[in-house]
């Protein structure tokens, strides 16, 4: 029962761990993507980060995982 526990543990860390490495890929991926556009680009997405902060987090963690994956 306590080996059980300590996995369930283990492999809830692991997941965590790999949501927020998604997360800060994307959100890097994002910050890139808003810089092409220059300082107006930086400033609309340190807004949007404090303003939509779920939807901006969603989207970092799905763009981060596809990144990493490979599939864009």
């Amino acid at each position: 029962m306590e080996i059980i526990f300590i996995v369930l543990i283990l492999v809830g860390i692991a997941l965590a761990l790999g949501l927020l490495w998604c997360g800060f890929v994307g959100a890097v991926a994002q910050f890139t993507w808003a810089s092409d556009v220059g300082f107006v680009g930086v400033i609309i997405f340190f807004a949007a980060w404090f303003f939509m902060f779920p939807i901006m987090a969603i989207w970092a963690v799905l763009w981060g995982f596809l990144i990493l994956m490979d599939w864009i």
